[in-house]
């Protein structure tokens, strides 16, 4: 938009020259009337005036000369005019393009330019920036006075004294002034006022006035001022501690009052320190290090360690900006109290890390499902103890589902759907979990259910314990249990039954002895004795299975005592049963009782014949075997412990057992075989021999193929010495000496016998029937040489104990043990004393009784085991 001007701003002389364009025609037309007029006139005149030719020619010729010369006047005159006609076209062209370029330079300057009359004060002209700043048109504003502009008087009186002072200094004058656009709004401006003088001193100077609009500017100012003053109000009254500290000493420089109430100190006092005066002294290099490393944006919040006046230490999350205070580099920092949180985070890890070692060690599963969401978490176990990974699961629902085995997953869906609807909160299921790979395993499935409100489940927290092991033990001990019941039974029966069995083949031979030759005499005693054999050989498969027979462990070459076996064994099963036999090379020696080892080979090999009907081959295997941990191989309450072991091995290929009978095998009295084929006590007393030994036994059988049992029996160690297996025959010529033996025996039957049998033997017998007793008669006789005393008695005082009292006041004293079953296991080891077992023949009681007597008089100490020989 061009500069807007009111009338007589350039003048109308300027734009249309002193004389007017039509000049030249009008001095033409006056020039020819005139000289029209002059012609005619001055002819006239002249023949008037001058008669003769002579003066009329003269004045003729001057009449014409004084027209050249006029007419040169006027062709001069005009020629002038001209030139400066087109001198003053050429200015005024000059003066348009200038004003043109003067109207372009104000619209274009950003500030409203008002030109005002200096007399009236009247506007005269306004650029763009006018009309757009106050939303005026330029004839609205044309002609009229800036008064319309201020938004009231005072601020008119102001403009007034200002450009009048401008006026007189000869210089501008700056006011700050609030004006009014057309619709009322305000506009703060600076408004400048100076006098423009014109170069040509005829026309007048103008008043220029400029507006700068700073709106904004005074706005923003004002903001910051309201920011400051906020920001003040922020800082010294945010209930979070705050201080600005300097750099460079690390000086504080400003303090808020929340910083002054929980640290404890004064302002002043604040104002006097650093911050690493409420740091622990350890922290302070680090303080230092980490100030020095700051930048001047913001700090990530980072938890540091402060101490209160009172010395309480406290961590802090700090938080830091860089700033500037009194023209230095500062920070500004935000310090929360997270003490408390700390130590929650820090109770929290220790519960979590409480929570992993208890999933670890007391669950094989841990899980926490949250009903809302279906989130599901699975603790390592699931992979470790199970197989699957956690996106093989993808709820609770599908894990009963699709991993439980299929015959209880109904019962495990229901169960765990009706927990959730129902207003229980603890629940429990025993199913099978079919593992990743396919096998199944027995667990206990638990769970906790959290509820809100009104009673909806929000979260279930469980775990899954595979208790396959644990069952099988339990099974297992009860079965143990079950087996060690009937075995107290039957060795308690055993015990009585052996001490009539004792007087019953005493008694036999001692009539077989003393009854001459009479043959029908002989044959009834033989047949007494043939009967208590029978009887003490069904006792020691009990006693055997009850692991209380007597044992004598010695070093055993098990391959040699298994290739002597071998021809025993072929005549034994016959043709149709051939052994094959195969030892390890190297083979260790086992730590066991010879004769019960043999006695167990020939059970299991006679199990295996008669499995077999139509023939076969019978296997016997022996290796070594290490165990390296405890491991469950086979049926008694214990796992076989770590250590060495020689395996044998007996298999047929025989029918057979069924299941349901195999986990039955090992009891007493419980046989697969025909009543007339079997006693039920074979496998029985091979158990008990392998329990008592150290060892075990495990049986496997599949119907139509066979059965294979294994014997484990502890290795003999490198100190093992090896024992004779035959006593040295010295029996009745050896021991007619005159010795006195003290009998000591509860049963009067067996001390009966025990006297008679000695008696008859040409010892001198003296008899007890309990340990009191015995030690009364001890004190009576200084003679006694032998103390033949049975372990298990009534009274208070068992034979150990009475063999200890007995040695105690007599150290000299032989001491012969008898007994029915061995009791290591209620009355301690007794190795290296001498036992006679029960029942004994008179030729066994002769030899046991001329060993004990042959001893060297040295103390014997009664808490060795007993050694035993029959």
């Amino acid at each position: 938009m061009a500069l807007h001007a009111g009338p007589g701003v350039i003048g109308a002389a300027g734009a249309r020259g002193p004389i007017g364009r039509s000049w030249p025609l009008r001095v033409t037309l006056c020039y020819v009337l005139v000289g029209g007029l002059w012609i005619v006139a001055s002819d006239s005149l002249a023949n008037w005036l001058f008669g003769d030719l002579t003066t009329l020619a003269m004045a003729q010729t001057i009449k014409g000369l004084t027209y050249i010369a006029l007419s040169g006047a006027l062709v001069y005159w005009l020629a002038r005019e001209a030139l400066k006609s087109v001198a003053s076209a050429f200015e005024r062209r000059e003066l348009m393009a200038l004003r043109e370029l003067h109207e372009r330079v104000l619209d274009a300057v950003g500030e409203a330019v008002i030109a005002l009359d200096p007399g009236d004060g009247r506007i005269v002209s306004v650029n763009r920036a006018t009309e757009q700043l106050f939303d005026y048109a330029p004839h609205e504003l044309l002609g009229d006075t800036v008064d319309k502009l201020f938004g009231g008087a005072a601020e008119q009186a102001a403009f007034d004294r200002a450009r009048h002072g401008a006026i007189a200094d000869g210089d501008s004058v700056t006011l700050r002034a609030v004006l009014r656009r057309r619709d009322g709004a305000a506009v703060t401006a600076d408004v400048i006022i100076t006098r423009a003088t014109r170069a040509d001193p005829t026309r007048a100077a103008l008043d220029i006035v400029v507006v700068r609009d700073i709106s904004r500017e005074v706005a923003a100012l004002e903001r910051v001022s309201d920011d400051e003053r906020r920001f003040r109000h922020l800082f010294e009254h945010n209930p979070v501690p705050m201080w600005i500290y300097r750099r460079e000493d690390l000086a504080f420089l400003a303090i808020n009052d929340a910083a002054i109430a929980d640290y404890g100190y004064s302002r002043d006092e604040f104002l006097g320190m650093t911050i690493a005066d409420i740091r622990p002294r350890e922290d302070v290099p680090l303080v230092r290090a980490e100030v020095s490393r700051l930048n001047d944006g913001l700090r990530k919040p980072e938890i540091w360690r402060h101490r209160t006046r009172d010395g309480t230490l406290k961590h802090v999350r700090i938080s830091s900006h860089g700033t500037e205070m009194d023209g230095q580099p500062a920070r500004v920092v935000a310090a929360w109290d997270v003490t408390e949180q700390v130590r929650s985070e820090a109770a929290l890890r220790e519960s979590e890390q409480r929570f992993r070692h208890l999933t670890q060690t007391t669950l094989d599963a841990a899980w926490d499902w949250d009903c809302t969401t279906d989130a599901l978490w699975w603790s390592e176990g699931l992979h470790t103890v199970f197989g699957y990974d956690t996106t093989d699961v993808a709820s609770m629902l599908a894990l009963w589902r699709d991993c439980v085995h299929p015959d209880d997953s109904p019962g495990v869906v229901a169960s765990f759907t009706t927990l959730l609807a129902s207003e229980r909160n603890d629940w429990e299921q025993r199913c099978r979990l079919r593992r990743k790979d396919g096998s199944d395993v027995l667990v206990v499935a638990r769970g906790f259910v959290t509820r809100d409100g009104e009673g909806r489940a929000l979260r279930v927290v469980g775990g899954i314990n595979d208790v396959t092991q644990e069952t099988r033990l339990a099974e297992r001990l009860h079965q143990a249990e079950r087996m060690e019941a009937v075995g107290r039974l039957t060795g308690g029966v055993a015990h009585d039954f052996n001490n009539l069995l004792t007087v019953i083949l005493a008694n036999a031979r001692l009539l077989a002895r003393r009854a001459g030759e009479p043959a029908r005499v002989v044959a009834a005693s033989e047949m007494i004795a043939a009967a208590a054999k029978r009887g003490a050989d069904l006792t020691g498969k009990l006693l055997a299975f009850a692991r209380r027979q007597p044992l004598d462990p010695q070093n055993v070459d098990v391959s040699a005592l298994l290739g002597e076996m071998q021809f025993l064994l072929r005549g034994s099963l016959g043709e149709n049963f051939p052994i094959v036999l195969a030892c390890e090379d190297g083979l260790w020696p086992a730590l066991v009782d010879p004769g019960q080892l043999e006695a167990s080979v020939l059970n299991l090999c006679f199990n295996a014949r008669d499995a077999m009907h139509d023939g076969g081959a019978i296997r016997i295997t022996a290796a070594n075997r290490v165990v390296a941990a405890s491991a469950s191989v086979g049926v008694g309450e214990g796992d076989l412990a770590p250590g060495d072991y020689v395996e044998i091995v007996v298999s047929d290929a025989g029918e057979g057992i069924p299941p349901r009978e195999l986990e039955h095998v090992f009891e007493p009295f419980f046989s697969t075989k025909t009543s007339t084929k079997g006693t039920g006590l074979g496998l029985a007393s091979v158990y008990g021999f392998a329990r008592q030994s150290g060892g075990d036994v495990a049986i496997a059988s599949t119907v139509g193929q066979g059965t294979t049992v294994r014997l484990w029996l502890p290795r003999a160690g490198a100190a093992t010495a090896a024992r004779e297996r035959e006593l040295p025959p010295s029996l009745l010529a050896d021991g007619r000496e005159r010795r006195t033996v003290l009998v000591v025996e509860d049963d009067a039957l067996v001390r009966e016998c025990a006297v008679e049998q000695l008696g008859y033997l040409g010892y001198r017998v003296l008899e007890a029937g309990d340990g009191p007793q015995a030690l009364g008669v001890l004190s009576a006789h200084d003679d006694i040489d032998l103390l033949f005393t049975d372990i298990i008695m009534p009274g208070g005082m068992n034979g150990r104990e009475l063999a200890a009292e007995a040695l105690r006041v007599r150290p000299e004293l032989r001491v012969l043990y008898a007994s029915g079953y061995s009791e290591s296991i209620m009355t301690g080891s007794t190795e290296g004393a001498m036992l006679l077992s029960k029942p004994y023949e008179l030729d066994a009681l002769a030899a046991r009784v001329r060993e004990a007597l042959d001893k060297p008089a040295a103390r014997e100490d009664p808490s060795r085991e007993p050694r035993s020989k029959p």
